[in-house]
Order: structure tokens, then sequence, then C-alpha cells
């Protein structure tokens, strides 16, 4: 009886036989090995994707026309760039812009430090660690509305807590100043609000990063000789720069967004000293029912947003 080779056994038992490299089969197996995950995922991303460029192509088309919902004698008519040159001249759009800068730069650096502090803490695993964590995530799991009338609760002049407890301390200036109506406080009471609500977000993405770094580099700089200091100043920072990115990413084109706590806290006001560009759109849309204009103004937003993250993202490549 003739011997049967290995492919001729393998090709009689259970299991067909092994694609080898460079036949056809080898290839495909190659091809679904590199590119399975990215076909997996093509579906999903399609239909996402299909809906974001429907969307996109809607509001452009559409900041391209006038269309007054209060004027039904009026209809839709192409207008070309008029609203955005009416965008660049009107002076409330540059407000709200000034009024989002002031509170997103103030409120995604007071987050990033307090998160920074806070990964930096809970990296070391003290006693009730786990509990802490629970405790600090709390305010994300708080719906925006009912923090933002929670907050505006607490800082009522007559019957808030805060108020009284300024008052009890001695601190009369601040107990008997109305902060939501305050020009001068307005900006600072809603930069720490939103400090309070996505402090905990920044503090796990960077916690996240922190112990995702190997523990090789600190090893052989403390036989160097290295401090405290210089080990967080050149291994920490530089090998948490990726996980840095991500977090001022997203909270800085959410702070860009701010709208729900604003509206419930202040509704822009007093005048519009907290009209931020979010709620200048909601305004221009729902409350002008400008749907042409209001269209021009979201993508004035979305160029914003993506100037801000450009902006983020060269300085730490530049950095790197």
């Amino acid at each position: 009886m003739a011997e049967r080779g290995p492919g001729r056994e393998q090709a009689g038992g259970p299991f067909p036989p092994v694609p080898q490299v460079g036949t056809r089969g080898g290839r495909r197996a190659g091809l679904l090995a590199r590119w399975g995950p990215q076909l997996t995922l093509a579906p999903a991303l399609g239909l996402l994707g299909g809906i974001f460029l429907a969307a996109f192509a809607y509001t452009v088309a559409l900041s391209l026309s006038a269309w007054l919902l209060l004027r039904p004698e009026l209809p839709r008519a192409y207008v070309g760039l008029r609203n955005f040159q009416d965008l660049v001249s009107d002076p409330r759009v540059w407000t709200a812009l000034r009024n989002t800068l002031a509170f997103a730069l103030p409120a995604v650096a007071l987050e990033f430090l307090a998160g920074l502090a806070l990964a930096l803490l809970l990296q070391r695993e003290p006693r009730g660690a786990a509990f802490f964590k629970s405790v600090l995530l709390i305010p994300l799991m708080v719906a925006p509305v009912v923090t933002g009338f929670t907050w505006a609760f607490m800082l009522h002049l007559d019957f808030g807590p805060l108020p009284q407890l300024f008052r009890a301390l001695g601190l009369a200036t601040l107990g008997a100043t109305p902060v939501l109506a305050s020009r001068a406080l307005v900006m600072p009471a809603l930069v720490l609000v939103d400090a309070w609500i996505s402090t905990p977000f920044m503090m796990l993405v960077l916690l996240a990063g922190l112990q995702a770094i190997p523990p090789e580099p600190y090893e052989a700089a403390a036989v160097d000789g290295a401090s405290a200091r210089q080990r967080f100043l050149l291994i920490t920072l530089p090998l948490l720069r990726p996980a840095i990115l991500v977090a001022l990413l997203i909270r800085t084109i959410n702070a860009v967004n701010f709208f729900d706590v604003a509206f419930i806290m202040t509704g822009g006001g007093p005048g519009t000293a907290s009209e931020v560009l979010a709620l200048f759109n909601y305004r221009v849309t729902f409350g002008d029912f400008d749907l042409g204009y209001g269209a021009a103004v979201s993508l004035f937003v979305l160029v914003v947003s993506a100037a801000v993250s450009l902006s983020y993202i060269r300085t730490l490549q530049r950095a790197s």
C-alpha cells in the first residue's frame, strides 16, 4: 500500500487544508487577515457617513437660501452667500464668539489641570480609591438639564444655599450678589459648573493613559537618579501626550458647542453676557425661525470647532 503524503493525510482529515503562501487561497486569507476588521466595520461606517454627508449637504444648501418660517408669504429662495455676508457683519456673532472663547478656554484648562491632578492621585491606588472614583463619576451620570436647574437653585440669591453660606461666613459681598444676573460673575459661574460636570471625564481619560505607561522607563530613571519632577516632565507628560490630545479634543469640541446648562441657568443673560455660539444659533433658528441664517451660523460653529481642534493637534505634534 502506498503511503499517503502529508497533504493527502490533511485533506482526508476533519479540517480543510491550510492555504499555502503564494497560492490564491493564501492571498485571500492574507487579505482577510489584513482588512477583515475594516470590512466588518464598513457597513456601520458607511451608514453613519451617509447620514452625516446627507445632513451636511442639506445644511450647506439651506445656508445658501433665505427661508423665514414666520413669513409664509415669502417662499424659500436661493440667495448665494448673502447669509455668510450677513454673518460676517453681524456684531451679535462676534459677541457670541468672544463669549464662547471666554468660556471654553478657561473651562477646558481648569478641567485638564483638575483631571490630571486627580488621575495622578488615583494612579497610586490610595486606600478607598474605588469609592472615590465612584463619587467623582456622579456628575457624569446626572442629566445636564438637572445639573442646570440644581446649580441655578444653589446660586439663587434669596433661597440658594451658597449665598446663605457666604453670608454666614461673613462674605457679605458674595452673599448679596446675584451671580447669574451679574455680567462679571455669570461666565466664571458657568466655567465652574462645567468643570464640575466634565472634570471626571478628563480624569478617566488621563488615568487610562497613565495606567498604559510601562514601568520600565520609570525604573531606568530611578537608577539614573532622576527626581520626581524630572520623571513627570521627561517621562509621564511625553508618554501621556496621546491621551491628553484625545481628552482636550473631545472637551474642546463639547465646550465650543456648550448649550444645555447655559440655556437652563442663564438663557444667554444678563443681556448677551453668556450668549455663546450655540445659544445664539438656537435663538436665530428657533426664536427668529430664520432657517437659512441659522444654517450659516451652524457651519460657522463647525469651522470654529475645527480650527480650535487643529490648533491643539499642531501644538502637541510640534511639542513631540
